[in-house]
């Protein structure tokens, strides 16, 4: 009989990708949220969302830092929140859940919830450990990215067990924050499928393995230099698209002073243009000298060449001590002036993320 009723959910169309839903859903639940970004703001949202119209959701409190947009929202709505450090008490909530918040959660806070804590992570691990995972997936050309559930362990990061996971596919021309955007709505709706079966998931959770992973390590100033000798210009694309909005790329000028390179015009819609041309037509000559950079009239830009010999454009740049400007007031003001136009390069940023 239990069988018979099965697939007729099934036939129903109410069996989930991960396993058929229990027939005795998961009781309500108490929980405490730690959060801190526009990731996990999504997912918090979402769980407010529930708890006002649905039977799921019992108790919800948030932890926090002061100041972050978790902290502005709980204040807005009159959730109960606390700042980070904050130890719970023994029993005081079913479930824990983490998204995105950046601390170590003490062994036995972890314990002190009745089902443990989960953590939705913006990646598919175990690619992608760590706290730059979208970034990072943008930077390396990955063809696909998505949101891994798995279970909160003291000490270490993004090791617990895997509940669920969800893929997404990457076109040529996102960027960061519309990722964070779409990933965090994707793990907004599967932090509610999971908890809603929560008792299935844990049960059936799996470990990571080892294949494929990688680690996404915090962004720092020199993951954002553009090396010519040794970038593509797909490469190029990639590091502006994951770092726009977060930091701008930077090369150097021909007296060694940085030089932040904004609004990059897409690789996939420049590169149609006839290159070799445009060299001829304004520098007399081809050269194999990546760096080697010219002002294009009609993109308003300034292009560069890179390792493959495939030029990138950016429309806006800066320079200490000068306000940011255009690519024509830059190819006035300084470019048209230079003896030599070829970029200064440096020794190259190590900046490999260790993958196997």
């Amino acid at each position: 009989m239990k069988n018979r009723f099965k697939l007729l959910l099934c036939k129903l169309g109410c069996c989930h990708q991960y396993g058929i839903f229990s027939l005795n859903h998961t009781r309500s639940l108490s929980l405490i949220f730690y959060g801190s970004d526009e990731f996990s703001l999504l997912s918090l949202k979402s769980l407010v969302a529930h708890r006002d119209e649905k039977d799921l959701i019992t108790k919800l409190e948030v932890v926090t830092k002061p100041r972050t947009l978790i902290d502005k929202f709980s204040k807005e709505i009159s959730l109960r929140h606390h700042h980070w450090p904050y130890r719970l008490r023994s029993s005081e909530f079913d479930l824990g859940i983490v998204v995105s918040f950046g601390e170590l959660i003490d062994k036995d806070s972890i314990q002190s919830c009745e089902h443990g804590m989960i953590n939705v992570h913006p990646s598919l691990l175990p690619r992608w450990r760590g706290s730059t995972p979208i970034p990072r997936a943008i930077m390396a050309g990955d063809e696909e990215t998505g949101v891994t559930i798995v279970t909160i362990k003291p000490e270490k990061f993004d090791i617990g067990d895997v509940l669920m996971k969800a893929s997404f596919p990457l076109s040529e021309h996102i960027k960061t924050k519309e990722l964070v955007n779409k990933l965090g709505n994707l793990g907004a709706n599967l932090l509610i499928e999971c908890i809603e079966n929560l008792q299935h998931h844990l049960q059936n959770a799996q470990p990571q393995g080892k294949k494929g992973s990688c680690y996404a390590k915090k962004l720092k100033v020199e993951d954002a230099f553009v090396d010519w000798r040794l970038l593509s210009a797909i490469e190029v694309d990639r590091k502006f698209r994951a770092l726009d909005g977060i930091l701008p790329l930077f090369t150097k000028w021909i007296n060694s002073e940085s030089l932040r390179l904004y609004e990059m015009i897409n690789f996939q819609e420049s590169s149609s243009l006839n290159w070799s041309r445009a060299e001829l037509l304004i520098n007399g000559q081809i050269v194999n000298q990546p760096g080697l950079c010219m002002y294009n009239k009609r993109l308003g830009a300034l292009c560069i060449k890179c390792s493959d010999q495939n030029w990138v454009a950016f429309k806006t740049l800066g320079l200490k001590n000068h306000r940011r400007m255009s690519a024509l007031d830059f190819n006035n003001g300084f470019l048209s002036k230079a003896k030599n136009r070829k970029l200064v390069i440096l020794p190259h940023f190590n900046n490999k993320n260790n993958c196997s």
